[in-house]
């Protein structure tokens, strides 16, 4: 993507911050808005439009809707039977980035970034990383659970791309396949090269993102479960929500959140520094709530056991917090350190209460705060242990390089220039010693204690290195003639370069392409792209679509027939039907 003049005009005002786009238009690829999902005003895409790679021209505009950046394509059917105007296609431009932790990217900065992390599988749809952080796994479509491959304990290479359903994280997989490779050792540092992006024709700057994060362990519930004095002997384990009430008057009565977590997969012999426990509020009614998280004096409780008359009894108060009255979407967080260090050194189960400070409110509108539970799927309980580091600063960062003549056939990692750059956010300048062609990096980090991070399991960024001259070719496409439905037809086309053309059917119901050869399936227009992705020393072209008429195989006049109207596009009213979804779904009022 790339900004248009007016908007670059703009550059450096509130509207158009520096930081997304650069002073030549293009947008900074480490921006959170670099990438964004592709939205279509009225008109739906039909299958096959697109595919992983292809490089379009679309007009439209930028928005959000319930937390989640979108691109709305108002440009619309670019020209009879072709919905999109496809300039190019490169392979490599669709690859994923690779993150070393859930962490690195469920955050607001990577929504709708294409990216691949490594886990471990917990459950038919659930996975966890190295620092027992756990993600449930979705299908393309956001709505379904994907059925994950493997079993329990495999680590996983896992695809797609992270939205939002209503300001709770989703995480949506193209691909999940068991890996040999095996999770990274958990070390008080951590860094990424910044993202570099597409083809370049001089040397490059390398720079990296490096941090300490002390080895914080994100551990989910392994129970979560609401009690209620209104419904002393009901279970609610089971449901997706956690409610924290005082009243006296509503027919649940108070209602109180009971949690526990396992800390054995955090090693022996670690000082814990800090610990807190996370809850994300979707709801809020009533006035502002003083609420205290107490540890509970057994571990005993199961889920699917627990009511409000067979609670453990309440410990000591950790922490309070007030919960403000009309504000949603958003975390709160409980300080619990000295009762999870007690567990950690004794029988690493940590079980709490999230209780209101003041019970049995007499209001009228009793106030009532929901939390998502480990069931909603998204935004679960977390509780977040941090340990103890000796290290007190970044000592440098190392990068290391591999190369690729074709963008698959890849050398060995080789370290890039000095070790442990230390100048400012680590940059380093890269001249591409093995000449044209593609190159993909990582870098290690290292603290002041000498300690070095693990290496990273894939690469953390790409980009492809051309000459800067000859880099311009056309496509020259024979547009071919009507045909009936059944023939074959064979596709003339050649690049300035000679390099070698390629052929796409945009309209795959229509007609097939097998190299340079057409087959018509049925009546109606056949649309062909024509592309040329370049090589070392040519960049890829300008792609030229061609359209014919397929006509009946009886027909006797050939080239005269109309083209009937796509039906596809009525699949715009169940866009309309699936956007009036709400959260508050399968929710209590």
């Amino acid at each position: 993507m790339s900004a248009t003049p007016e908007t670059l005009a703009r550059r450096g005002s509130a509207q158009v911050p520096t930081s997304l786009v650069n002073a030549d238009g293009s947008v900074n690829p480490n921006n959170r808005l670099s990438e964004q999902e592709l939205y279509r005003s009225f008109l739906g895409f039909k299958k096959g439009a697109l595919k992983p790679g292809d490089i379009i021209e679309t007009w439209g505009k930028a928005s959000f809707f319930g937390g989640n950046p979108e691109f709305v394509d108002q440009e619309g059917i670019y020209a009879n039977g072709v919905e999109f105007k496809i300039v190019g296609h490169d392979d490599s431009l669709a690859k994923p980035v690779f993150k070393p932790s859930i962490s690195a990217f469920l955050n607001d900065d990577n929504k709708n970034h294409y990216v691949e992390f490594l886990a471990k599988k917990a459950t038919a749809d659930t996975v966890t990383d190295q620092f027992s952080q756990s993600l449930k796994i979705w299908d393309v479509t956001g709505f379904a659970a994907k059925a994950l491959p493997g079993n329990v304990g495999d680590t996983l290479v896992i695809s797609g791309v992270v939205t939002m359903e209503s300001y709770g994280f989703r995480f949506r997989s193209d691909n999940a396949v068991v890996s040999t490779k095996t999770l990274p050792i958990v070390t008080n540092i951590s860094s990424y090269v910044n993202q570099l992006g597409g083809t370049v024709s001089t040397p490059i700057t390398l720079s990296a993102t490096a941090s300490l994060n002390g080895g914080s362990y994100f551990l989910t519930p392994v129970a979560d479960a609401q009690v209620a004095s209104g419904s002393p002997t009901s279970n609610y384990g089971t449901t997706t929500n956690l409610y924290i009430q005082s009243s006296s008057t509503s027919s649940f009565g108070n209602e109180r959140g009971l949690l526990k977590f396992d800390l054995s997969s955090i090693p022996a012999g670690t000082t814990i520094s800090s610990a807190s426990l996370q809850l994300w509020n979707w709801k809020s009614t009533g006035a502002a709530l003083p609420v205290q998280v107490v540890g509970l004096a057994t571990d005993t409780w199961t889920e699917t056991g627990v009511t409000w008359n067979t609670q453990p009894t309440l410990g000591s108060i950790l922490d309070t917090q007030t919960l403000a009255t009309g504000n949603t979407n958003l975390w709160y967080n409980w300080n619990v350190t000295s009762f999870v260090q007690t567990e950690l050194n004794g029988d690493k189960t940590v079980s709490l209460a999230v209780k209101p400070s003041t019970e049995g409110s007499a209001d009228a509108t009793a106030p009532t705060y929901g939390f998502d539970a480990k069931e909603y799927g998204s935004n679960m309980p977390v509780l977040k242990v941090t340990a103890q580091t000796t290290a007190t600063s970044v000592a440098g960062v190392s990068y290391f390089y591999r190369y690729s003549v074709d963008n698959t056939t890849w050398g060995a990692w080789t370290q890039a220039g000095a070790a442990n750059t230390t100048s400012p956010n680590y940059y380093s300048t890269f001249n591409f010693p093995s000449g044209f062609g593609y190159y993909e990096f990582y870098s290690v980090a290292t603290d002041n204690a000498n300690v070095a991070e693990s290496t990273p399991a894939f690469a953390q960024t790409a980009v492809h290195y051309q000459a800067a001259t000859g880099d311009a070719q056309i496509v020259n496409f024979t547009q071919p003639g009507s045909v009936a439905s059944g023939s074959t037809v064979t596709l003339a086309a050649s690049a300035s370069s000679g390099l070698s053309v390629n052929f796409t059917s945009q309209t795959p119901l229509i007609c097939a392409v097998s190299g340079n050869v057409v087959t018509t399936i049925a009546t109606g227009t056949c649309t062909i792209i024509a592309n040329q992705a370049g090589d070392l020393g040519y960049f890829l072209a300008n792609s030229t679509t061609q359209s014919f008429n397929v006509t009946a195989a009886t027909d006797p006049s050939a080239g005269s027939t109309s083209v009937p109207l796509p039906t596809w596009a009525l699949i715009a009213l169940a866009f309309g039907l699936l956007g009036t979804m709400r959260r508050l779904m399968g929710k209590r009022p």
